[in-house]
């Protein structure tokens, strides 16, 4: 039983196991940095605005998440990664590291991580991109690490500055609201095809 749990196939599987799991955290930050992109864009968006429709954020926003954004989001990549080869242990192994890093930056904290900002994402850095302003909160989407929005030119953490002003307009406050929120809003698209095109955050 251990052995089938541990076994994977291909030469990730081959790794040793903490190797795997090294690579499964890169290699899922990677994966959700593009799928979180794309979820700020029109089609994804009324699903991602659930997550950032939280006006004061701390570490329980990380839960506040749409079922759809977090099949696609999170199993989704999870299955990406899998196809790849790693053993499933790998994923049991980086779970707590997920779970810790997933509330610490949406804490309600001023760290930015100082000289290491580009290395590891902090409660600054995430917290920009929960930003009211949509020109701002799209950007920082690396779920771990900012190198990958220094790559693509997304990164945006001014110096000295600190984030407020929290949240996006139209999702409703409470529970079963959210749940249905996004759906409304693409049956409202299909029923008004030839309308006049709305700003991105507010479709």
């Amino acid at each position: 039983m251990t052995a089938a749990i541990a076994a994977g196939y291909g030469p990730a599987a081959r790794l040793p196991l903490a190797l795997q799991a090294l690579a499964v955290i890169v290699v899922m930050d990677v994966i959700q940095y593009w799928l979180h992109r794309a979820f700020h864009g029109r089609t994804l968006w009324p699903f991602h605005a659930v997550h950032h429709s939280a006006i004061d954020l701390d570490w329980t926003t990380t839960f506040r998440v749409h079922p759809v954004n977090f099949v696609v989001y999170s199993a989704g990549a999870l299955a990406l990664v899998r196809i790849i080869g790693f053993s499933p242990a790998a994923y049991l192994i980086i779970g707590p590291f997920n779970l810790v890093v997933g509330a610490m930056v949406h804490a309600n904290l001023d760290w930015t991580f100082g000289p290491f900002r580009y290395v590891l994402a902090s409660p600054v850095f995430h917290r920009w991109h929960h930003v009211r302003d949509p020109a701002v909160h799209n950007r920082n989407f690396a779920p771990t690490f900012p190198v990958l929005d220094l790559m693509f030119g997304t990164f945006y953490m001014p110096r000295g500055q600190l984030p407020e002003d929290y949240g996006v307009d139209g999702v409703p406050p409470h529970f079963l609201g959210q749940l249905v929120y996004p759906f409304r809003v693409l049956a409202a698209r299909i029923g008004r095809p030839h309308a006049p095109e709305a700003p991105a955050e507010a479709r």
